[in-house]
């Protein structure tokens, strides 16, 4: 009786050994199939790794963005400069403007008295030229008429002198005309050479100004390319960013799956060391109890 009780008891614990050790191997033939998903600290470090490069290239892609901002506050100082030359280019502009408009009306004036002095000037040749006629017409009658209408010797050389000043005069009146002409036409030709060095000075300052806005739309365009630039790295920098953190999601992920897989690997151990004990002892009792019985 005691002998069957003992052979049901041996039959349990081998039994039980033997449901032990198919379900081990059950469980390291799992694990041996999934072995190409377990996280291991090589994979961790690549991750790491990667997230140093991203971290670098952020770096680098703010940098430049901070270079091409200086650059940038660079050109809108030069755009600044060139919008306040172009202001004070249009204001000289402006007054050589108003310069030249005031010259057209002096030598107008100075034509206008070119003009009247010019008639008058022929007005005084003409009265010239008919006195001299007439003298030269009547010069006999009319010398007589001084010699016998004279009272006295004196008297007519008085005549005589009275009637050459009246010459003299004629002509010296005459000079003086073209004189006055002459000056009038000379300063009327002065201010045609100063309006002439006004358009010169004005033709000069609009092909300025005309570089100035040449320069400002340069430097438009170069500013808008700046900011498209800044725009485009700064959303370069938000996929880094966000690749950044994709990765760091992943190597937190990957480090709590290690911790994982080496608590289960070390509970693992433990069962082994625990499996390991029980079964010698196990055998020592049967065989004590054997031996006993």
């Amino acid at each position: 009786m005691n002998n069957k009780r003992f052979v049901r008891i041996v039959a349990i614990v081998l039994a039980i050994i033997m449901l032990l050790s198919v379900a081990m191997i059950a469980i390291e033939m799992l694990a041996s199939s999934s072995a190409s998903a377990r996280v291991t600290q090589g994979q961790i470090d690549q991750l790491r790794s990667e997230k140093r490069d991203l971290e670098r290239q952020k770096r680098e892609i703010q940098s430049k963005i901070n270079t091409i901002e200086f650059e940038r506050m660079t050109e809108l100082t030069k755009k600044g400069v060139l919008d306040d030359r172009i202001m004070l280019t249009g204001l000289e502009i402006d007054n050589i403007n108003s310069i030249i408009a005031y010259y057209d009306i002096l030598i107008r004036e100075k034509e206008y008295e070119v003009y009247l002095a010019q008639g008058r000037e022929d007005a005084q040749l003409q009265k010239y030229r008919n006195r001299v006629r007439d003298m030269e017409e009547n010069g006999i009658i009319s010398y007589l008429e001084i010699i016998f209408d004279s009272t006295s010797f004196s008297d007519m050389l008085a005549r005589i002198d009275f009637v050459a000043d009246i010459m003299r005069a004629d002509e010296s009146a005459y000079v003086d005309l073209i004189e006055a002409r002459n000056e009038t036409e000379a300063a009327k030709e002065n201010l045609e050479q100063a309006k002439a060095e006004m358009d010169e000075e004005k033709e000069d300052l609009e092909l300025k100004e005309a570089e100035l806005f040449e320069q400002l739309e340069e430097a438009h365009a170069l500013i808008t390319k700046m900011e498209n630039d800044i725009e485009t790295e700064k959303q370069l920098r938000a996929m880094v960013i966000e690749e950044e953190a994709r990765v760091q999601r992943e190597i937190n992920a990957k480090v709590e799956e290690l911790r994982r897989q080496q608590e289960i690997e070390r509970q693992r151990r433990l069962r082994e060391q625990q499996r390991s004990s029980g079964g010698s002892g196990g055998v020592n009792a049967v065989t004590g109890t054997g031996e006993l019985m």
